[in-house]
């Protein structure tokens, strides 16, 4: 007998037939549970992480260091969700480039 019956389960986003360990460009959003400003807050038009964001931002960068076949091209922390732009690539000869966190404009969120 499942431990939830079937409760939480939902219908899945992910392409039908698509091998995700397949080289290709991946846009990846996480979002916190009800949308709650669980990563940090906006002030001056600036993002300062809180200790969950920091912890994201550390396990990110440990991600870049133990993942080899995988180019990270960008990512961004916000207040309530994570994007990450991530490649999958054949070589494990490939150089990453990151950002924590982005100034945030108003104008172009």
């Amino acid at each position: 007998m499942p431990l939830f019956k079937i409760r939480y389960q939902t219908e899945s986003n992910r392409l039908k037939n698509w091998d995700y360990y397949s080289e290709a460009i991946y846009f990846i959003t996480l979002v916190a549970q009800n949308r709650e400003c669980i990563f940090g807050t906006i002030a001056d038009d600036k993002m300062t992480l809180n200790d969950n964001g920091k912890i994201i931002e550390t396990e990110l960068l440990k991600s870049i260091t133990i993942r080899e076949r995988w180019f990270f091209h960008n990512w961004v922390i916000m207040p309530n969700h994570i994007h990450l732009l991530i490649e999958i690539v054949s070589s494990s000869d490939v150089e990453t480039h990151c950002s924590a966190s982005l100034p945030y404009n108003r104008n172009n969120p």
